[in-house]
C-alpha cells in the first residue's frame, strides 16, 4: 500500500513539475500518429513480408531501449534546464526547431509528388522528432537522444535501384572473393564475367561445366542494411572510448563482409 501510495506522489509531482515538457511531448506524438500512420502501417506490413524491411521489427525496440537507458539524463537535464533557462537559450532552440520542422513538413509534401512518397515520408520523420525534441526540451536534451533519432533513419526504405546498385557491386565482391577461395583451394572453377554479373562455372568432367552466380537478393544488402542498424545501437551502449567504438563496428563490418 505505501509503495503505491509513494508511486502515486512520484507521478503527481512529476506531472506537476514536467506537464508543460508531457504535454508538448504529447501533443507531438498526436501529431507523429497522425501525419505517419498510413506509412508506418504500410512500414509494418512490409516488415512482415518483405527481407528488405524485416529489421524495421526490431527498431521500436532499440529506440524504446535507448531512450529508457537516457531517462536519468534527461531528468537531470530537464531540473537543470528549469533552474538555468534563459531566453536566449530558449529562442535558440525555438527557432532551430521550428526550423527543422518546417524542412520535414517540406521534404514531406515534395516527397508526396514523387515515384517514393514512402521513402521521402520516413526520411522526414527523424527531422521532424529532432526539431521536436529542440521546442520541447533543449539541445543538450537533443544531443543525449541523438542515436536514438539517428536510429529513425533505418525506417527509410532502400530505394529500389539504390538497392540493385549496391546489391549489384556486394554480388560481385562476394562472388569473386568465392572464386579466389575455391581457386585456390584447388576446385576446378572458371569466373564468367562476360555478361551481366560474374558467374562461377563449376566445370565437371565431360559434363556441362555448372553455373553459380549471387544475384541481388543474395548479395546480402539486405542483411547488411540490419547489421549496421545493430552496430549503431551496440555501438551506443557499449561504455568504451570513441575510438574502440570506431575500431568495434569496423572489425565487425569486416568480419559480415567475410561471413557473407
Amino acid at each position: 500500500m505505501k509503495k503505491a501510495l509513494s508511486k502515486v506522489r512520484w507521478i503527481i509531482s512529476t506531472l506537476k513539475n514536467y506537464w508543460q515538457h508531457i504535454l508538448g511531448a504529447s501533443m507531438f506524438l498526436l501529431v507523429i500518429l497522425v501525419v505517419y500512420w498510413r506509412d508506418l502501417e504500410i512500414l509494418v506490413n512490409e516488415a512482415f513480408h518483405t527481407e528488405a524491411l524485416s529489421h524495421i521489427l526490431l527498431l521500436p525496440a532499440f529506440v524504446g531501449v535507448l531512450v529508457y537507458w537516457k531517462r536519468d539524463v534527461l531528468k537531470a537535464l530537464l531540473a537543470l534546464d528549469s533552474m538555468q533557462k534563459s531566453f536566449e537559450d530558449m529562442l535558440f532552440n525555438s527557432l532551430v526547431g521550428l526550423s527543422l520542422c518546417l524542412i520535414a513538413f517540406l521534404v514531406y509534401w515534395y516527397g508526396s509528388y514523387t515515384f517514393y512518397p514512402l521513402e521521402y515520408h520516413m526520411f522526414s520523420l527523424p527531422i521532424f522528432v529532432a526539431g521536436a525534441i529542440l521546442i520541447i526540451f533543449n539541445l543538450k536534451a537533443l544531443k543525449a537522444l541523438a542515436v536514438p533519432v539517428v536510429l529513425l533513419v533505418f525506417l527509410v526504405p532502400i530505394p529500389n535501384e539504390v538497392a540493385y546498385a549496391l546489391g549489384g557491386s556486394l554480388a560481385n565482391l562476394n562472388t569473386q572473393a568465392s572464386y579466389t577461395l575455391l581457386k585456390g583451394l584447388g576446385v576446378p572453377v572458371t569466373l564468367n564475367m562476360t555478361y551481366g554479373s560474374p558467374t562461377i562455372m563449376l566445370a565437371k568432367h565431360q559434363e556441362t561445366p555448372i553455373p553459380f552466380t549471387v544475384g541481388v537478393p543474395c548479395s546480402g544488402i539486405y542483411t547488411l542494411t540490419a547489421f549496421l542498424m545493430f552496430a549503431v545501437f551496440l555501438v551506443a551502449i557499449v561504455q568504451a572510448s570513441a575510438f574502440k567504438k570506431a575500431f568495434m563496428f569496423i572489425l565487425g563490418l569486416a568480419i559480415f563482409e567475410v561471413l557473407s
